[in-house]
């Protein structure tokens, strides 16, 4: 952990000590080992989840991620209602799947992604805001695309 995130969580919960049991009290859910499975798989192993949660990239780096992934995930939008089979479509969603790899620095991909659709179809907060933000149905076409691209 970075030390200013280090320092953060040591104002906010009292001490380092306190931050440590919470954060074992939060691991040690069925939900938690769960998230922690899935991310050793995606990240292809331990020792490369601990060099991406150890080593964090820099601000811009991230804004610059943020910014390329923003422009595909667009793009897909504009594509909407368009056939998620076609090959424009899924272009849009080889971007997203690059530039989230890239930024994240997985391994595997596909469960990463298909959990992802996942949350544009069952995270009611993702859902609204992308609802409001850019029109009805926008978060099952999201969904709907990322699935069709790694259908065999």
């Amino acid at each position: 952990m970075p030390k200013e995130a280090q320092e953060l969580a040591a104002k906010q919960y009292g001490s380092a000590e306190n931050y440590q049991e919470y954060l074992l009290e939060q691991m040690s859910t069925e939900r938690a080992r769960k998230t922690m499975a899935k991310l050793v798989e995606w990240y292809g192993g331990k020792e490369n989840y601990m060099e991406a949660a150890t080593h964090p990239l820099s601000a811009q780096v991230t804004a610059a991620y943020g910014k390329r992934f923003d422009a595909a995930r667009t793009k897909l939008i504009e594509k909407k209602g368009t056939d998620v089979n076609t090959f424009e479509v899924k272009e849009c969603v080889g971007e997203m799947e690059f530039v989230s790899g890239q930024f994240l620095r997985l391994k595997e991909m596909k469960g990463y992604m298909l959990e992802t659709a996942k949350d544009y179809r069952e995270n009611e907060e993702l859902r609204k805001h992308i609802e409001e933000t850019y029109g009805e149905g926008t978060s099952d076409y999201l969904a709907d695309a990322i699935e069709a691209f790694y259908q065999n």
